[in-house]
């Protein structure tokens, strides 16, 4: 090797180098600016790409008409806000301590600097009616909010959100939340059953969704019953593993259970007229995000109650997202990068006005 080719690659590899250097440190000092945003630290810790740090987790009790409550309660450790957002679990045995609404608790409350208080709310799972549901959640929000007064947000998600709402219209006017954020609710229980029962092939709808919404049916043994509850506890997020089920379930009861014909009165009693009543606050801001690819509650749905509530003069931010399904955190980089500057956009005007460092 004459002395200028090796001078050249000399020169070269010190120019890649630095190169590469400059774009580490530039990655770096970018990544260092975004994090400090609070919709991209939120968006960033709940899809998994970050580990929330700055939070506080404790178990209270409160007491509801005798009953002692669990809440799990977040709080940031250098910050003292007023607002409190209050986020209503979905169907689990896990209750308020599922990791993934854990997960939801603890970016919430790192990024922004508010208060997170998840209540442990009785379900079908545990064998209570809808209507003892929205009955006890109304009563436990208004609880918490006597116990911690503040500004309230509330959040629920896919069928929770919309019993969120009804519960949330049965508590007084001047302590209905600011702001409230659904993640793929429904616009109708009746339309979404009917939906539901035209499908053509009962594989197409998650075992999950037919599980919880016929547990209480009386076409069920008390021995059914108990294993079907087993089943649901087994159950992990995402799409519902149906090996698993018919293991649990045995072969005959998760048949009948594939091709039951769905029916819940007073789910499909569900209906805009109920969820945004007379008792609702006029300054509350409504914001929903839903999964176009949304494997239990469909895209159209979301969108439906969201064109609805905009035509109704009810303040609604609507985002349809690939972000993504259903309820669950997997999210590929490049889909996260392809959206993120809508995402940033909407949990910019969620968070608006609550943000204390």
């Amino acid at each position: 090797m004459n002395m200028k080719l090796k001078k050249i690659l000399i020169i070269s590899g010190i120019a890649v180098f630095a190169v590469t250097a400059l774009l580490v440190t530039t990655a770096a000092i970018g990544y260092s600016i975004a994090i400090q945003k609070p919709s991209m630290r939120f968006l960033l810790s709940n899809s998994g790409f970050r580990t929330p740090t700055d939070y506080t987790k404790k178990e209270i009790f409160i007491d509801v008409s005798g009953e002692k409550i669990s809440v799990m309660a977040y709080r940031h450790p250098r910050v003292k806000s007023n607002r409190y957002f209050v986020l209503q679990h979905g169907l689990t045995p896990e209750a308020n301590k599922h990791p993934r609404i854990n997960l939801f608790a603890a970016s919430l409350c790192d990024a922004t600097g508010m208060n997170v208080l998840i209540p442990a709310v009785k379900g079908s799972v545990e064998g209570a009616t809808i209507e003892k549901t929205y009955n006890r959640m109304s009563q436990i929000y208004v609880t918490l909010v006597k116990k911690f007064p503040g500004r309230y947000r509330a959040f629920g998600a896919c069928i929770s959100a919309n019993i969120l709402l009804v519960a949330l219209n049965r508590v007084p006017p001047e302590i209905y939340p600011e702001k409230i954020f659904m993640l793929g609710p429904f616009f109708s229980g009746k339309g979404l059953f009917d939906f539901f029962n035209k499908i053509a092939k009962p594989e197409d709808i998650d075992i999950m969704v037919k599980m919880a919404l016929t547990l209480n049916m009386d076409i069920y043994t008390e021995k059914e019953k108990s294993l079907i509850r087993r089943a649901i506890a087994a159950s992990k997020p995402g799409t519902t593993d149906r090996s698993e089920m018919k293991k649990i379930l045995g072969r005959k009861l998760y048949n009948d259970i594939a091709v039951v014909r769905l029916h819940h009165r007073d789910f499909e009693a569900i209906s805009p007229g109920v969820m945004f009543g007379k008792n609702r606050s006029a300054n509350c801001k409504y914001f929903i995000l839903h999964s176009k690819t949304d494997n239990i509650i469909p895209f159209f749905e979301g969108r439906n109650l969201s064109d609805f509530m905009k035509k109704s003069g009810i303040s609604t931010n609507f985002l349809g997202s690939e972000y993504l399904e259903h309820a669950q955190n997997q999210v590929s980089v490049t889909g996260f990068l392809k959206e993120m500057k809508y995402l940033i956009r909407f949990f910019d005007e969620l968070f608006e006005g609550d943000v204390e460092r």
